[in-house]
């Protein structure tokens, strides 16, 4: 374990090599306060608090024929002022690089994250119930063309996931094959089949499993936004313990005006706490918002659907969105938990990079398989002052 650290360490060390050479950065400094009306997300005696946060988002990105990369880092100081909690920093960081051999056929990736999870499910986000988790990605990908508009893809992935202090540590060995085809230009289609198996450090406290799929997707690029519909079939093999269903990803995109968009996305398919922590990450950096994601050895099926509805013009910008996931576990029921966010935001833009923004956002937790169900509540409402630059 100590050997594959130190090799983490000079891939992500090669990483910051190809950061010194010329890419675009985007810089946020943000400052600001919020109220919660139930900061210990308790169902009775509720505790409301008022929190100043000051921040900074970095964004960077390289692109050559060779090499694609990207690092960013989100970073937060928070200051209870009530002193519910003792005053902490939470952050969330990544970097992927893919460099290609030889380019548009051979390629390797690497892709390192780092970021707060939620031990304990059953208690509120607090620093006590809260911990790190290192993920590393690392593998090769394959484009072999079968003609003008065809081509066979395969990749292959090596996974480490490091947990601060929960007993879940695990390797994962994935496999991926596939064929694509152009319909056009703008459209494409393309048959998937994928297996994941993942081995826990602890084979005792936890159960090894393997995670299987094969799907269709079709993506279609439109002049005013992009359509891909995702559908098939995956499975779970826990111990000869076999729990499958249907899979689907449905993710539209449409500019109404010049001025406005729609957002939509439909999906479910079966996940862990690991995978669900990268994809909140990438749905929650830079947006100001948090997606705890929940420490847990048990893969479960996770249905998603989100609605965002964004208007911006001249300095001024609005955004309403609608966030629901639905997680049923396959070995612990009890961990079973629905969540809905609703959010609300709006801002303003002076002197060519300053903004001025105030939101809302209220989430619900509810637990189903706990008698009596419980559910969790709370409101936010916050007020923050950010300083946007990019660097090229």
């Amino acid at each position: 374990m100590n050997r594959l650290r130190h090799n983490k360490r000079v891939l992500i060390a090669g990483l910051g090599l190809v950061v010194a050479s010329p890419g675009l950065a985007d810089y946020e400094i943000r400052v600001g306060a919020a109220r919660n009306d139930n900061i210990g997300r308790t169902s009775d005696m509720e505790q409301t608090e008022t929190i100043g946060f000051a921040g900074l988002f970095v964004d960077y990105e390289h692109e050559s024929r060779r090499v694609d990369a990207r690092i960013f880092g989100d970073i937060e100081y928070r200051h209870y002022r009530d002193d519910t909690f003792d005053n902490e920093v939470v952050g969330d960081f990544g970097a992927n690089l893919e460099f290609g051999f030889i380019p548009d056929v051979i390629s390797w990736m690497i892709e390192e994250r780092f970021g707060d999870v939620q031990t304990d499910p059953f208690q509120a986000v607090t620093p006590e119930n809260r911990e790190t988790l290192n993920v590393f990605t690392t593998g090769p990908n394959l484009r072999i063309g079968m003609g003008s508009t065809t081509a066979l893809l395969a990749s292959a992935r090596y996974t480490d996931r490091n947990y601060e202090k929960s007993n879940v540590d695990s390797e994962i060995i994935g496999y991926q094959l596939g064929i694509t085809r152009a319909l056009s230009a703008n459209r494409n289609l393309t048959l998937f089949a994928s297996s994941d198996e993942i081995k826990y450090d602890d084979q005792l406290a936890n159960t090894d499993y393997t995670q299987e799929s094969i799907y269709l997707s079709f993506d279609s690029k439109m002049s005013r936004g992009s359509l891909t519909i995702s559908a098939g079939y995956n499975e779970v093999d826990q111990d000869g313990f076999v729990t499958d269903g249907p899979l689907y990803d449905i993710q539209f995109l449409r500019e109404l005006s010049a001025s406005s968009t729609l957002d939509l996305g439909l999906s479910q398919r079966f996940s862990d706490g690991g995978g669900q922590f990268a994809q909140n990450q990438d749905i929650a950096v830079g947006s100001g918002i948090t997606i705890s994601s929940v420490v847990s050895a048990d893969p479960f099926e996770l249905q998603t659907a989100y609605a965002k509805w964004r208007f911006e013009r001249r300095s001024n910008e609005f955004e309403v969105s609608y966030t629901f996931s639905d997680e049923d576990y396959v070995s612990n029921s009890a961990q079973d938990r629905k969540r809905q966010l609703i959010r609300v935001g709006a801002g303003r833009t002076f002197g060519g990079s300053w903004i001025v923004d105030a939101y809302g956002y209220y989430e619900e937790s509810e637990f189903g398989q706990i008698e009596p169900v419980r559910m969790d509540e709370d409101t936010t409402w916050g007020l923050g002052l950010s300083k946007q630059f990019t660097r090229a």
